[in-house]
């Protein structure tokens, strides 16, 4: 792709799961109260819609990895935007709890088409060559979703209710996504094998004997745009890919955990509720600040070394309040780990890249956001049970710690390296 094409590319992404994360998981919080009133449904009744949407999104990965490492990512991200506007279009309908229940299967569905992953797995499939630009500029417009989406999504509500509001936003994300996917994201593009210089010594990974996947499927340097079966390795014969899977699910859980109890938890360490929330916005400051930054390193180090240190810095993060309860410790903490945390999500899928190479990257980050996506919707559970026995977020911020240091050991290191083809 030219230039101009790349760049229309990245902005179609960058909307699209921006809009994606505001509306299909931003927006929940905000709607809690006001359904809770209209309905009658306990909090716990209506936080299962997110469960049911992030597991079905895990389920339906690996299958949309796949599409796009064969066909390209513009049919897969265009109806991702529409299916979850869709899925949203049901919610705001509901009054019967199933129906409610099925709208997040649709929302789900959208999700494991609209995000992250499939995004990712656009830009290493049209624009290997730019991946760590493309994945940086994603991941930092995508850090503001809440900064926008939950403020928007209140005024809408206070204005028009609830199920108008996401209405408005539901019609608003398919007609803003959709067309610019349509529009800027290429049809087809072959698998294009990164430059020399972008891997270490003028070498590209060569695929583990022990990891499953061939070396047609792992180090194939062009595609020619045919539908050409592709092969990647599984959880059953790579352990590289076990071990990459576990410190997903360590330091990914984390992440979803301090996302739904940060704020209680700042509340039961003492803060008042509105000092609470103006402490934990900052994560998303620090999250951009995270991924400028690994950015920057990206450039000039491999990419395990940073990822390890991100992990690094979120148990240290994490672990800071449990043995250094003073009143900056809570601020420390979120900094600390909100940095660490914006680091990962830019570097993991450059680091799988690097692993397993760019032909299977779809099907692959599709595995591995299987079993994460389970485990996150766990996650916030485990925690709310941990508080409950002990009456205190304490035992569980060092069991997350804990889970963020192992995840650091337990990555994988540099693939074997072949020299790259002349």
């Amino acid at each position: 792709m030219t230039t101009g094409a790349t760049r229309r590319m990245f902005v179609a992404l960058a909307v699209t799961t921006t809009a994606g994360f505001g509306l299909l998981l931003y927006a929940v919080s905000v709607m809690l109260e006001p359904m809770t009133v209209e309905l009658g449904w306990s909090t716990a009744a209506l936080s299962a819609g997110p469960t049911v949407g992030l597991s079905v999104s895990g389920l339906c990965a690996p299958v949309i990895g796949r599409t796009i490492d064969l066909h390209g990512g513009r049919t897969v991200m265009t109806l991702g935007a529409v299916i979850g506007g869709s899925g949203v279009l049901v919610w705001s309908v509901t009054n019967l709890y199933p129906i409610y229940l099925a709208a997040w299967v649709v929302i789900g569905i959208g999700m494991a088409m609209s995000l992250y992953e499939p995004a990712f797995a656009t830009i290493v499939r049209h624009a290997p060559g730019q991946r760590r630009e493309g994945i940086l500029g994603v991941t930092l417009l995508g850090a503001l979703a809440s900064t926008i989406f939950i403020p928007l999504a209140a005024v809408l509500v206070d204005a028009v209710g609830w199920r108008a509001a996401l209405v408005v936003l539901a019609i608003g994300h398919v007609l803003l996504s959709a067309p610019l996917c349509l529009l800027w994201v290429p049809r087809t593009g072959s698998i294009v094998a990164p430059e020399p210089s972008e891997t270490s010594g003028g070498l590209r990974a060569a695929p583990d004997p022990d990891d499953g996947a061939p070396p047609s499927a792992a180090t194939s340097g062009a595609d020619d745009g045919r539908d050409t079966p592709l092969d990647a390795p599984t959880l059953a014969t790579s352990p590289r890919l076990r071990r990459i899977v576990l410190a997903h699910v360590l330091g990914g859980s984390a992440t979803q955990a301090i996302g739904v109890h940060l704020v209680a938890a700042l509340v039961a360490s003492g803060r008042t509720p509105g000092r609470a929330a103006a402490i934990a916005s900052l994560l998303g400051i620090a999250k951009v600040v995270g991924r400028l930054a690994v950015g920057a390193a990206a450039k000039r180090a491999a990419t395990r070394p940073v990822l390890v240190t991100c992990l690094v810095l979120m148990g240290v993060g994490l672990a800071l309040p449990v043995v250094l309860q003073t009143g900056a410790s809570d601020v420390i903490m979120v900094l600390a780990f909100g940095a660490g945390a914006g680091g990962m999500t830019v570097m993991q899928p450059l680091f799988l890249v690097d692993q397993f190479g760019p032909t299977v990257y779809g099907l692959t980050a599709g595995r591995l956001s299987r079993v994460g996506k389970l485990s996150f919707a766990a996650a916030p559970l485990l925690v709310g049970a941990i508080v409950t026995l002990t009456s205190s977020y304490t035992p569980a911020w060092a069991l997350l710690a804990g889970g963020c240091l192992l995840a650091a050991v337990v990555l994988p290191g540099t693939a074997p390296r072949m020299a790259a083809p002349s």
